[in-house]
Order: C-alpha cells, then sequence, then structure tokens
C-alpha cells in the first residue's frame, strides 16, 4: 500500500497535503514495525522544516525509513501568512500515513 494516504484534516492549509503526500511516497514501514509511529513536525513559513519530535521509541528507531527532510529544507510550499504549522503525522504498519493540523500559528 506504498504510497497510500489519507487525513481527517480539512486542508485549510495545501501544505498539510504536501506533507501528507511527501511522507506517503516515501515511507516503507520495516517488517518488524509492530505499531504506528507518530511525530510532530513544523513548518515553517517558507515551507521548510523547521522542527521535528518522535512521539515514541520507536518512532526514533525508524526515523530514516520515514524520509523526514534535513531541518531547514523546504519541502512544501510557502505557508499563506508566514504562519508556523504544527502537525502531526502517523506512519502506520501497512504503508499509509495520516497528518493532521495540531496548530497554526502568525508571527
Amino acid at each position: 500500500m506504498r504510497g497510500e494516504y489519507w487525513s481527517s484534516s480539512s486542508y485549510t492549509y495545501p501544505q498539510i497535503g504536501e506533507v501528507q503526500a511527501y511522507f506517503a511516497n516515501r515511507w516503507q514501514p520495516p517488517e518488524t514495525l509492530n505499531q504506528p509511529v507518530e511525530y510532530h513536525i513544523w513548518i515553517d513559513g517558507d515551507g521548510s522544516l523547521k522542527r521535528f519530535r518522535p512521539m515514541n521509541n520507536q518512532a526514533q528507531e525508524v526515523l530514516a525509513q520515514t524520509g523526514m527532510p534535513s531541518l531547514g529544507s523546504s519541502f512544501v510550499s510557502p505557508v499563506a501568512d508566514n504562519r508556523t504549522l504544527q502537525l502531526r503525522v502517523i506512519f502506520s504498519t501497512n504503508g499509509t500515513v495520516r497528518t493532521d493540523l495540531v496548530t497554526s500559528s502568525g508571527r
């Protein structure tokens, strides 16, 4: 099911879908993964990865398989009004990726 993705977000920000598509095209769950892994990521106003945080131990262990971009690298379009988006990204054992908006903050 590689490349499949879904979200419960309303896509108020197109970057939510862009993040989801980015990871869905890269996520290859290891065979040893027995539960979903979750990260919180922060997208800067210029579309770059500002910060990320693994939310469980297994998330730290499989970080390389997620395709997480380097900090500071642009991987989605710029965010309207130069806002910072905090997203929750959940990588499942079956290859699907879920992306949800946690917060958006202005500068």
